[in-house]
Protein backbone atom coordinates (compact mmCIF):
# COMPACT_ATOMS: atom_id res chain seq x y z
CA UNK A 1 0.00 0.00 0.00
CA UNK A 2 1.12 3.54 -0.78
CA UNK A 3 -0.29 6.97 -1.61
CA UNK A 4 -1.58 5.62 -4.94
CA UNK A 5 -3.49 2.70 -3.42
CA UNK A 6 -7.17 2.85 -4.32
CA UNK A 7 -9.50 2.35 -1.38
CA UNK A 8 -12.86 0.55 -1.41
CA UNK A 9 -15.04 -0.17 1.59
CA UNK A 10 -18.12 -1.77 3.11
CA UNK A 11 -20.51 0.27 5.26
CA UNK A 12 -23.16 -1.43 7.37
CA UNK A 13 -24.46 -1.91 10.85
CA UNK A 14 -22.23 -4.94 11.39
CA UNK A 15 -19.78 -4.50 8.52
CA UNK A 16 -16.84 -5.76 10.58
CA UNK A 17 -18.56 -9.19 10.67
CA UNK A 18 -18.59 -9.51 6.87
CA UNK A 19 -16.57 -11.82 4.65
CA UNK A 20 -16.34 -9.12 1.97
CA UNK A 21 -12.92 -7.70 2.97
CA UNK A 22 -11.30 -11.14 2.87
CA UNK A 23 -13.00 -11.96 -0.42
CA UNK A 24 -12.30 -8.71 -2.26
CA UNK A 25 -8.75 -8.26 -1.00
CA UNK A 26 -8.02 -11.77 -2.27
CA UNK A 27 -9.39 -10.72 -5.66
CA UNK A 28 -7.22 -7.60 -5.75
CA UNK A 29 -4.13 -9.65 -4.90
CA UNK A 30 -4.92 -12.26 -7.53
CA UNK A 31 -5.42 -9.53 -10.15
CA UNK A 32 -2.25 -7.66 -9.12
CA UNK A 33 -4.17 -4.45 -8.41
CA UNK A 34 -2.98 -1.73 -6.05
CA UNK A 35 -6.28 -1.65 -4.16
CA UNK A 36 -7.47 -2.33 -0.63
CA UNK A 37 -10.93 -3.05 0.78
CA UNK A 38 -11.87 -2.21 4.38
CA UNK A 39 -15.05 -2.29 6.47
CA UNK A 40 -16.70 0.42 8.56
CA UNK A 41 -19.41 -0.21 11.14
CA UNK A 42 -21.98 2.55 10.63
CA UNK A 43 -24.84 2.68 13.14
CA UNK A 44 -28.36 3.69 12.17
CA UNK A 45 -28.65 7.45 11.93
CA UNK A 46 -25.04 7.96 10.81
CA UNK A 47 -25.24 6.92 7.16
CA UNK A 48 -25.24 10.47 5.78
CA UNK A 49 -21.94 11.18 7.53
CA UNK A 50 -20.45 7.95 6.18
CA UNK A 51 -21.52 8.77 2.61
CA UNK A 52 -20.08 12.27 2.99
CA UNK A 53 -16.84 10.60 4.12
CA UNK A 54 -16.70 8.49 0.95
CA UNK A 55 -16.99 11.67 -1.08
CA UNK A 56 -14.56 13.72 1.01
CA UNK A 57 -11.86 11.06 1.32
CA UNK A 58 -11.96 10.00 -2.32
CA UNK A 59 -12.88 6.38 -1.57
CA UNK A 60 -13.26 4.84 -5.03
CA UNK A 61 -16.26 2.68 -4.28
CA UNK A 62 -18.29 1.09 -1.54
CA UNK A 63 -20.66 -1.69 -0.74
CA UNK A 64 -23.71 -0.95 1.39
CA UNK A 65 -25.29 -3.59 3.59
CA UNK A 66 -27.97 -3.93 6.28
CA UNK A 67 -29.56 -1.70 7.50
CA UNK A 68 -28.62 1.05 5.05
CA UNK A 69 -29.54 -0.19 1.56
CA UNK A 70 -32.81 1.74 1.35
CA UNK A 71 -31.68 4.92 3.08
CA UNK A 72 -28.63 5.21 0.81
CA UNK A 73 -30.92 5.89 -2.15
CA UNK A 74 -31.64 9.48 -1.07
CA UNK A 75 -28.01 10.37 -0.36
CA UNK A 76 -26.51 9.77 -3.80
CA UNK A 77 -26.18 11.81 -6.99
CA UNK A 78 -27.73 9.17 -9.25
CA UNK A 79 -29.00 5.61 -9.44
CA UNK A 80 -28.81 2.74 -11.90
CA UNK A 81 -32.08 1.42 -13.29
CA UNK A 82 -31.94 -1.61 -10.97
CA UNK A 83 -31.25 0.46 -7.85
CA UNK A 84 -33.99 2.92 -8.71
CA UNK A 85 -36.54 0.17 -9.37
CA UNK A 86 -35.73 -1.68 -6.15
CA UNK A 87 -35.21 1.57 -4.21
CA UNK A 88 -32.17 -0.08 -2.68
CA UNK A 89 -28.42 0.36 -3.13
CA UNK A 90 -25.66 -2.09 -2.32
CA UNK A 91 -22.88 -0.61 -4.49
CA UNK A 92 -21.63 2.98 -4.72
CA UNK A 93 -19.21 4.23 -7.37
CA UNK A 94 -17.33 7.48 -6.78
CA UNK A 95 -16.61 9.31 -10.03
CA UNK A 96 -14.69 12.50 -9.15
CA UNK A 97 -16.92 13.21 -6.19
CA UNK A 98 -20.18 12.21 -7.87
CA UNK A 99 -21.68 9.17 -6.16
CA UNK A 100 -23.84 6.78 -8.18
CA UNK A 101 -25.75 3.89 -6.63
CA UNK A 102 -26.19 0.42 -8.08
CA UNK A 103 -27.80 -2.82 -6.98
CA UNK A 104 -26.03 -6.09 -7.76
CA UNK A 105 -28.02 -8.34 -5.39
CA UNK A 106 -30.48 -9.38 -8.09
CA UNK A 107 -27.80 -10.31 -10.61
CA UNK A 108 -25.82 -12.08 -7.92
CA UNK A 109 -28.79 -14.21 -6.88
CA UNK A 110 -29.73 -15.11 -10.46
CA UNK A 111 -26.17 -16.15 -11.32
CA UNK A 112 -25.96 -18.22 -8.14
CA UNK A 113 -29.23 -19.97 -8.98
CA UNK A 114 -28.10 -20.62 -12.55
CA UNK A 115 -25.33 -22.83 -11.20
CA UNK A 116 -27.93 -25.52 -10.51
CA UNK A 117 -31.18 -24.62 -12.29
CA UNK A 118 -32.86 -22.74 -15.12
CA UNK A 119 -34.52 -19.56 -13.89
CA UNK A 120 -36.46 -18.89 -17.09
CA UNK A 121 -40.20 -19.47 -17.28
CA UNK A 122 -40.77 -20.99 -13.87
CA UNK A 123 -42.25 -19.93 -10.55
CA UNK A 124 -40.19 -18.28 -7.81
CA UNK A 125 -41.00 -17.31 -4.25
CA UNK A 126 -38.85 -14.68 -2.54
CA UNK A 127 -39.10 -14.23 1.22
CA UNK A 128 -38.37 -10.72 2.49
CA UNK A 129 -39.37 -7.38 0.97
CA UNK A 130 -36.37 -5.42 2.22
CA UNK A 131 -33.77 -4.01 -0.15
CA UNK A 132 -32.22 -7.41 -0.90
CA UNK A 133 -35.56 -9.15 -1.45
CA UNK A 134 -36.89 -6.40 -3.71
CA UNK A 135 -33.77 -6.52 -5.88
CA UNK A 136 -33.92 -10.31 -6.18
CA UNK A 137 -37.65 -10.37 -6.92
CA UNK A 138 -37.17 -7.74 -9.61
CA UNK A 139 -34.32 -9.64 -11.27
CA UNK A 140 -36.24 -12.93 -11.19
CA UNK A 141 -39.42 -11.28 -12.52
CA UNK A 142 -37.56 -10.41 -15.70
CA UNK A 143 -36.85 -14.12 -16.26
CA UNK A 144 -39.40 -16.27 -14.43
CA UNK A 145 -43.06 -16.53 -15.41
CA UNK A 146 -44.42 -16.08 -11.89
CA UNK A 147 -42.70 -14.36 -8.96
CA UNK A 148 -44.20 -13.95 -5.49
CA UNK A 149 -42.77 -11.71 -2.77
CA UNK A 150 -43.66 -12.70 0.80
CA UNK A 151 -43.14 -10.49 3.82
CA UNK A 152 -44.25 -10.36 7.45
CA UNK A 153 -45.64 -6.91 6.74
CA UNK A 154 -47.94 -7.58 3.80
CA UNK A 155 -48.22 -3.82 3.21
CA UNK A 156 -44.48 -3.66 2.49
CA UNK A 157 -44.75 -6.45 -0.07
CA UNK A 158 -47.75 -4.72 -1.61
CA UNK A 159 -45.89 -1.42 -1.88
CA UNK A 160 -43.00 -3.14 -3.68
CA UNK A 161 -45.39 -4.91 -6.05
CA UNK A 162 -47.13 -1.62 -6.88
CA UNK A 163 -43.82 0.04 -7.70
CA UNK A 164 -42.78 -2.86 -9.93
CA UNK A 165 -46.15 -2.75 -11.70
CA UNK A 166 -45.55 0.92 -12.54
CA UNK A 167 -42.35 -0.22 -14.23
CA UNK A 168 -44.13 -2.96 -16.19
CA UNK A 169 -42.90 -5.82 -13.98
CA UNK A 170 -45.40 -8.14 -12.26
CA UNK A 171 -44.66 -9.51 -8.79
CA UNK A 172 -47.37 -10.98 -6.56
CA UNK A 173 -47.32 -9.79 -2.92
CA UNK A 174 -47.93 -12.40 -0.23
CA UNK A 175 -48.29 -12.41 3.55
CA UNK A 176 -45.51 -14.41 5.18
CA UNK A 177 -47.50 -17.15 6.92
CA UNK A 178 -47.06 -20.94 7.09
CA UNK A 179 -50.32 -21.79 5.26
CA UNK A 180 -49.56 -19.36 2.42
CA UNK A 181 -45.99 -20.60 2.03
CA UNK A 182 -47.05 -24.24 2.01
CA UNK A 183 -49.57 -23.53 -0.74
CA UNK A 184 -47.19 -21.44 -2.86
CA UNK A 185 -44.31 -23.90 -2.60
CA UNK A 186 -46.38 -26.85 -3.84
CA UNK A 187 -45.64 -25.90 -7.44
CA UNK A 188 -42.73 -23.46 -7.10
CA UNK A 189 -39.41 -24.02 -8.86
CA UNK A 190 -37.28 -21.60 -6.84
CA UNK A 191 -37.31 -20.36 -3.25
CA UNK A 192 -35.04 -17.53 -2.04
CA UNK A 193 -34.64 -16.40 1.55
CA UNK A 194 -33.71 -12.70 1.47
CA UNK A 195 -34.23 -12.09 5.19
CA UNK A 196 -31.66 -12.28 7.99
CA UNK A 197 -33.42 -15.30 9.53
CA UNK A 198 -30.79 -18.00 9.89
CA UNK A 199 -27.91 -15.63 10.66
CA UNK A 200 -26.55 -14.89 14.15
CA UNK A 201 -28.18 -14.66 16.63
CA UNK A 202 -31.04 -16.43 14.79
CA UNK A 203 -29.10 -19.46 13.54
CA UNK A 204 -31.81 -21.89 14.63
CA UNK A 205 -34.61 -20.03 12.87
CA UNK A 206 -35.98 -20.81 9.41
CA UNK A 207 -38.51 -18.68 7.52
CA UNK A 208 -40.13 -21.81 6.07
CA UNK A 209 -42.47 -24.08 8.03
CA UNK A 210 -41.73 -27.76 8.45
CA UNK A 211 -42.96 -29.93 5.60
CA UNK A 212 -43.28 -27.10 3.06
CA UNK A 213 -40.24 -28.12 0.98
CA UNK A 214 -40.19 -30.91 -1.61
CA UNK A 215 -37.93 -32.56 -4.18
CA UNK A 216 -37.55 -30.55 -7.39
CA UNK A 217 -37.40 -27.20 -5.60
CA UNK A 218 -34.20 -25.11 -5.73
CA UNK A 219 -33.47 -23.18 -2.53
CA UNK A 220 -31.08 -20.23 -2.23
CA UNK A 221 -30.39 -18.63 1.14
CA UNK A 222 -28.85 -15.15 0.95
CA UNK A 223 -27.49 -15.73 4.46
CA UNK A 224 -23.93 -17.05 4.13
CA UNK A 225 -22.85 -17.33 7.76
CA UNK A 226 -23.41 -20.07 8.76
CA UNK A 227 -22.78 -21.71 5.40
CA UNK A 228 -25.49 -24.31 6.01
CA UNK A 229 -28.40 -22.40 7.50
CA UNK A 230 -31.33 -24.19 9.07
CA UNK A 231 -33.30 -23.52 5.86
CA UNK A 232 -30.63 -25.17 3.69
CA UNK A 233 -30.47 -28.14 6.03
CA UNK A 234 -34.26 -28.47 5.78
CA UNK A 235 -33.98 -28.24 1.99
CA UNK A 236 -31.32 -30.93 1.74
CA UNK A 237 -33.38 -33.27 3.93
CA UNK A 238 -36.40 -32.68 1.67
CA UNK A 239 -34.42 -33.53 -1.48
CA UNK A 240 -34.16 -29.99 -2.82
CA UNK A 241 -31.26 -28.53 -4.78
CA UNK A 242 -29.51 -25.98 -2.56
CA UNK A 243 -27.34 -22.93 -3.23
CA UNK A 244 -25.46 -21.40 -0.32
CA UNK A 245 -25.26 -17.66 0.23
CA UNK A 246 -21.52 -17.51 -0.46
CA UNK A 247 -22.21 -18.00 -4.18
CA UNK A 248 -24.57 -15.03 -4.17
CA UNK A 249 -21.97 -13.00 -2.24
CA UNK A 250 -19.32 -13.86 -4.82
CA UNK A 251 -21.42 -13.05 -7.86
CA UNK A 252 -22.76 -9.74 -6.54
CA UNK A 253 -19.16 -8.77 -5.67
CA UNK A 254 -18.00 -9.75 -9.15
CA UNK A 255 -20.57 -7.35 -10.59
CA UNK A 256 -19.35 -4.65 -8.20
CA UNK A 257 -15.78 -5.13 -9.48
CA UNK A 258 -17.05 -4.60 -13.01
CA UNK A 259 -18.82 -1.39 -11.99
CA UNK A 260 -15.90 -0.02 -9.99
CA UNK A 261 -12.95 -0.96 -12.16
CA UNK A 262 -14.21 -2.52 -15.39
CA UNK A 263 -13.04 -5.99 -14.33
CA UNK A 264 -14.82 -8.43 -16.62
CA UNK A 265 -13.12 -11.67 -15.56
CA UNK A 266 -12.83 -11.68 -11.75
CA UNK A 267 -11.19 -14.66 -9.98
CA UNK A 268 -14.43 -16.26 -8.79
CA UNK A 269 -12.87 -19.40 -7.35
CA UNK A 270 -10.30 -17.41 -5.39
CA UNK A 271 -13.03 -15.12 -4.10
CA UNK A 272 -15.25 -18.01 -3.03
CA UNK A 273 -12.39 -19.79 -1.27
CA UNK A 274 -11.48 -16.64 0.65
CA UNK A 275 -15.10 -16.18 1.72
CA UNK A 276 -15.39 -19.83 2.74
CA UNK A 277 -12.18 -19.61 4.76
CA UNK A 278 -13.58 -16.57 6.55
CA UNK A 279 -16.90 -18.30 7.31
CA UNK A 280 -15.20 -21.43 8.62
CA UNK A 281 -12.52 -19.57 10.55
CA UNK A 282 -14.40 -16.41 11.46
Amino acid sequence: MNSETRVYCLIGGRASRSASPSMLNSAFRELGLDCVYVSFDVPKGELSEAVAGIRALGIEGANVTTPHKTEAVRLLDGLSAEADAAQAVNVIKNASGKLRGFNTDGKGAVKALERVTDVDGGKAVVIGAGGTGRAIALALAKRAADVALANRSFEKAEAAARRFEELGVRVRPLPLSPPVLREELRDADILVNATTLGSPPLEDVSPVPSGALRPGLTVLDAVYNPLKTRLLRQAESAGCRVVDGVWMLVYQAAEALRIWAGISDPPLRVMRQAALDWVVGG
